[in-house]
C-alpha cells in the first residue's frame, strides 16, 4: 500500500454512496467512483467530475486488481452481507485498507472472524464491579480460537492422563489452576487493571 494516495467509493450510485461522493466532491476529494453496473457509475462520474470504474465483486481476483492502486476503499455497496466478504478478500489480496458503512451485526461478527483466523489472534476483554461499584477490568490476547480449545484440549487430557483427581465436573480453571490459559502456547499474561 505504500505511496498510493486515491481512494474508492464502492457503490457510489445507491443512496448513501451518492451522499458520500457528493460531499467529498463538495470537500474537493477526488475519490474514484465504482460500482458494477457502467451507467448510473458513468452517469454521477460525469455529474461530479469524478473518475469511474465498473467492476463486479462476483470475480475476487479481478476486484483486487480494480482497487490495486487504491489506498482505502469504502464499501458503500449494500447488502453487506453480500458484498463484504468479496471486497475484504478483494482488499487483503490488494493489501487495499477496507471500510464500510453497515451496521449488519452479522458482517461486524464475519469480519472478525476472518481477521482472528488470518491474524492467528483472539483478544478478549471482560469486566466485573462489585456492590460497592469498584471496578476491574481483564484484558488476555490468545492463539485463535480454534487454536486455543485444540491447545486446551490436549492440555486437559495430559494432566488427566498424569494426575488422579477426584471424579466430578472441572471448569480448566477448576482443573489446571485459575491461569491455566496463559500457559497455551500464544497466549499472554491475563491483565488485571
Amino acid at each position: 500500500m505504500s505511496g498510493r494516495t486515491e481512494w474508492m467509493i464502492y457503490g457510489a450510485n445507491g443512496y448513501t454512496g451518492r451522499l458520500v461522493a457528493v460531499e467529498a466532491r463538495r470537500r474537493d476529494l477526488k475519490p474514484v467512483l465504482a460500482g458494477r453496473r457502467a451507467g448510473p457509475i458513468e452517469k454521477l462520474g460525469a455529474e461530479l467530475g469524478l473518475p469511474v470504474r465498473v467492476f463486479g465483486l462476483d470475480d475476487v481476483t479481478a476486484a483486487a486488481a480494480a482497487i490495486a492502486d487504491m489506498a482505502v476503499v469504502a464499501n458503500c455497496a449494500g447488502p453487506f452481507a453480500a458484498t463484504s466478504a468479496p471486497m475484504i478478500d478483494a482488499c487483503l489480496t490488494s493489501r487495499t485498507h477496507y471500510l464500510d458503512i453497515t451496521g449488519e451485526i452479522d458482517v461486524f461478527l464475519a469480519a472478525q472472524r476472518r481477521e482472528q483466523l488470518r491474524s492467528g489472534r483472539s483478544r478478549l476483554w471482560g469486566e466485573v464491579r462489585n456492590a460497592a461499584g469498584k471496578r476491574r477490568t481483564a484484558k488476555l490476547e490468545t492463539a485463535n480460537g480454534y487454536r486455543l480449545t485444540a491447545d486446551g484440549t490436549i492440555m486437559a487430557v495430559q494432566y488427566l492422563l498424569t494426575n488422579a483427581p477426584s471424579g466430578g465436573y472441572y471448569t480448566p480453571s477448576m482443573l489446571l489452576g485459575p491461569r491455566c490459559v496463559e500457559q497455551l502456547p500464544g497466549s499472554t499474561s491475563i491483565r488485571v487493571k
